[in-house]
């Protein structure tokens, strides 16, 4: 996994040189991630091979997610099912 810098404001982009980070370097994991106590959670919105997209019945939606833990080598898959209540205020 690669990651770049992208600020997308004056203020980012001022947070960025007064870290004295460089907004054009490709980073590696161990360059975003220093420690072993890490977590990463995706959920899919829309289908895709390693995740399956928010499906609606009616009331009833499901959704697929994935939850890594680096200190541990765990890794979740969560399908979960929500009740949408109609009636409820916005």
């Amino acid at each position: 996994m690669l990651a770049r810098l992208a600020p997308q404001s004056d203020e980012e982009q001022a947070a960025v040189q007064a870290a004295r980070l460089d907004a054009e370097r490709a980073l590696t994991c161990d360059d975003i991630v220093a420690s072993n106590q890490s977590f990463f959670a995706a959920t899919g919105v829309t289908d895709s091979l390693l995740l399956s997209g928010v499906r609606y019945h009616g009331r009833l939606t499901e959704t697929d997610s994935l939850v890594l833990r680096s200190e541990t080598h765990t890794r979740r898959r969560i399908q979960a099912e929500h009740v949408i209540d109609s009636d409820a205020p916005d």
